[in-house]
Order: C-alpha cells, then structure tokens, then sequence
C-alpha cells in the first residue's frame, strides 16, 4: 500500500482495483456470450443450409411431377384427339349408311309399287 497514505486515497484504490476487477470480469463474461452467439450463427447457417437444399430438392421433386403432368395431359389430348377423329369417320360412315339405307328402302317400294301395278 505504498500509495495510501491516508484512508481516502485507500478507499479510492480500493474501488479502482474492484472495478477494473469487475470489468475484466464483464469482459470475459460478453466474450463467452459473444462465443456463444457466433456459434448460435454457426448453427443457424447450418440450419438454413439443410432447409434450403431440402426446398430446392422438393422444388425438384415438384417441377418433375409437373413434367409428367405434362406429358400425361399431352398423350391424353393426342388420345382425345384420335378419338374424335374415329368418332367423325364413324359418325359419317354411319350417315353414310343411314343414307344408302333409305336409298334402298325407297327403291324397294318403288319395286313393290311397280310390282303391284303390273
């Protein structure tokens, strides 16, 4: 105590060795906290990494799913399409009959008409 001569000076000694005590301590302690949240950081780049790559895989997953929606809608509207191009050929083929159908009913009278008449 070469510096306290008197009880004041001591008391002011006293309270500069306690508080530079205290902030060494305050130091340590935001250096563990600042540890810690880098860490924390660390931890959350790492979970931000997992979430991302795992939307990106189901970004994937979604866009092949459209894709073959796609391609599922485009056969189908080629089948549709077939289908109703049958549909016109039958449809005609079947008028087409209907027609030689009356042609040879009306002929067949006309026979049975004249038939009658001789």
């Amino acid at each position: 105590f070469p510096l306290a001569d008197d009880w004041w000076r001591f008391s002011n000694f006293f309270i500069h060795c306690c508080l530079v005590c205290f902030a060494a301590w305050m130091k340590t302690g935001l250096l563990e906290l600042v540890r810690q949240c880098e860490a924390l950081l660390e931890v959350r780049d790492v979970l931000l990494e997992v979430t991302i790559s795992q939307k990106e895989k189901d970004v994937k997953a979604l866009d092949k799913a459209i894709k073959s929606k796609e391609e599922s809608n485009a056969s189908l509207t080629k089948q549709l399409e077939q289908l109703r191009k049958e549909y016109a050929e039958m449809s005609f083929l079947a008028e087409e009959a209907v027609s030689l159908m009356n042609q040879s009913q009306n002929r067949d009278r006309k026979q049975r008409y004249a038939a009658q008449m001789d």
